[in-house]
């Protein structure tokens, strides 16, 4: 399982739903959960992992305004999308690593994903998505200590302090299905068409669904709560975990990066290190 700011171990074909042979002494599905870094120019608090995000507390503020991002919101100032690697797996399947970037006049949007198929054996998905706000209403107020440090820095520069730090939220999805589960969620008029299986589109909405649907059982009553990327640290998470590894009685044979969770990073810069 993947631990808030950290890759997973190992993020081949050991110990996944489906057993996808060991022949090679390398991750040959080039499965990826790395969920990105806040960089070297953000100054992390010092209770964040290297990567400078933290797991997030308030289930209000720590979560991407999907509400912003929709038809009717912001105009789209910059796109573009970036395929990273893809590899067809000896015509074994497809495996790809992509991202997709948006800047809107009050904030931008990354989105991630690593998907996998292998033919006939299992399914795998693992979305990344980064949002940071350019308005200082979202960001985080300057303690009187950085006000000081921010002066000392850059008196000779002239450069005026920020009036907040930028946040960036990031969540973090992954599931991994058995190809047979998704292919019975083929439309029944065209059950035999596999085309469907090609969409990364359709095949990543439908993992989320059945994810939704295997949260649900292995939660209970109380597993509403944890069904939305909500912060780990919210009531009923388990700090510094991503959701899907909540019960601890579930099956131990699930992917590392099977599950969810939200982390903010605090873009800390100018005030030294």
């Amino acid at each position: 399982m993947l631990e808030h700011g950290k890759p997973a171990p190992d993020a081949g074909g050991s110990g996944g739903t489906n057993s996808i042979s060991s022949t090679k002494q390398f991750d040959w599905t080039y499965s990826s959960t790395w969920p990105g870094a806040a960089g070297t120019g953000a100054r992390a608090q010092d209770a964040c992992p290297d990567d400078g995000f933290c797991a997030g507390s308030d289930p209000a503020r720590d979560r991407i305004p999907t509400e912003r991002l929709g038809p009717g919101g912001e105009p789209i100032l910059f796109y573009d999308e970036v395929m990273l690697y893809e590899d067809e797996l000896g015509d074994n399947g497809s495996s790809m690593l992509n991202v997709k970037v948006r800047v809107m006049p009050s904030s931008f949007l990354v989105l991630q994903r690593f998907f996998l198929r292998v033919d006939n054996v299992v399914f795998r998905v693992f979305d990344t998505r980064l949002y940071c706000s350019f308005q200082s209403a979202d960001g985080e107020a300057l303690t009187e200590e950085e006000r000081r440090a921010w002066g000392a820095n850059n008196a000779q520069a002239g450069r005026p302090a920020p009036t907040s730090w930028p946040r960036v939220i990031r969540e973090c999805r992954g599931t991994e299905v058995p190809y047979d589960e998704v292919k019975r969620r083929l439309p029944p008029h065209k059950p035999d068409d596999l085309s469907q299986l090609t969409n990364v589109n359709w095949v990543a909405e439908t993992l989320r669904t059945l994810q939704m649907n295997k949260l649900r059982q292995q939660l209970g009553a109380g597993g509403a709560a944890a069904m939305a990327p909500t912060p780990a640290a919210a009531p009923g998470g388990p700090s510094g975990k991503i959701l899907g590894e909540l019960p601890a009685e579930g099956p131990k044979n699930t992917w590392e990066g099977d599950g969810q969770c939200v982390d903010v990073a605090t873009l800390r810069y100018g005030v030294g290190t």
